[in-house]
């Protein structure tokens, strides 16, 4: 079977006097790709005109993919986790992202808005724009992604190594200290090493976790899904902080 390709979306949405922009950055491995529109003379909310982003940018990936994609929009994930898109957003929308996402794998992750993550930045930027100007647009985006710090990592663990896949496909192992190596409980030992390469990661604004233990992967979950943060435990706590103003998605993989 192919390995399917894989394609980063950022999208925001922008609404006021009865006008909605909205904006999508699209990251695949060879470019970049940022467009923006507008609607004029709508009673659209601001769910249905970042669903219309997520929806133009969907339009442009041709090939079956696996996706991510970023919103700042807690209330649109929400929407898609628990089914509740016909209450929020115009049926016309919701069954015309259907009709582009069957193909693909997607995977929804949330943002916090207004915080230093370029790609994000630019939709914010350029959805007001649209609206306020009434311009659109498509074009290729000149930003050097393949060296940009906010361009993901793939973080994975073997018993003596913190293994990084980077962006350019390259491999680079650390060497995890002789007290994690040590460590008996190996749940214990996944924990301190995601915090280890967390720290030796810190200029990274971007990360994907492979984690072998189901409460490892809970951390990253609750982390994700808590707006409270004081109901958080003490470890996601602690991890939680060191994960602050980061992107990351986590993958479950059962430890044989």
């Amino acid at each position: 079977m192919n390995k399917l390709k894989e394609v980063t979306i950022y999208t925001d949405g922008s609404v006021g006097n009865k006008t909605i922009g909205y904006a999508y950055f699209i990251e695949k491995k060879n470019e970049t790709l940022l467009g923006f529109d507008y609607i004029e003379n709508c009673s659209l909310n601001s769910n249905e005109a970042e669903f219309i982003a997520i929806i133009e940018a969907l339009k442009r990936i041709k090939e079956k993919s696996q996706i991510q994609i970023y919103t700042d929009s807690m209330n649109l994930i929400r929407i898609f986790n628990e089914g509740l898109a016909t209450k929020s957003i115009n049926i016309k929308y919701w069954a015309e992202f259907i009709n582009f996402s069957l193909k693909h794998s997607i995977t929804f992750n949330w943002i916090k808005g207004h915080r230093n993550v370029s790609q994000h930045n630019l939709c914010d930027k350029y959805a007001k724009e649209a609206r306020v100007n009434l311009v659109s647009g498509f074009r290729k985006h000149k930003i050097k992604l393949l060296n940009s710090k906010h361009h993901k990592i793939k973080v994975s663990f073997d018993p003596n190594y913190i293994i990084m896949k980077k962006p350019n496909d390259k491999i680079a192992k650390t060497r995890l200290p002789k007290w994690i190596v040590n460590t008996e409980d190996p749940e214990e030992k996944e924990y301190q090493s995601i915090l280890y390469a967390l720290d030796i990661l810190k200029k990274r604004k971007s990360f994907n976790f492979n984690v072998k233990y189901k409460s490892n992967f809970l951390f990253f979950r609750n982390i994700k899904e808590t707006v409270d943060k004081n109901l958080l435990t003490d470890k996601e706590r602690v991890l939680s902080e060191k994960l602050k103003y980061k992107l990351f998605t986590f993958n479950y993989l059962k430890n044989s």
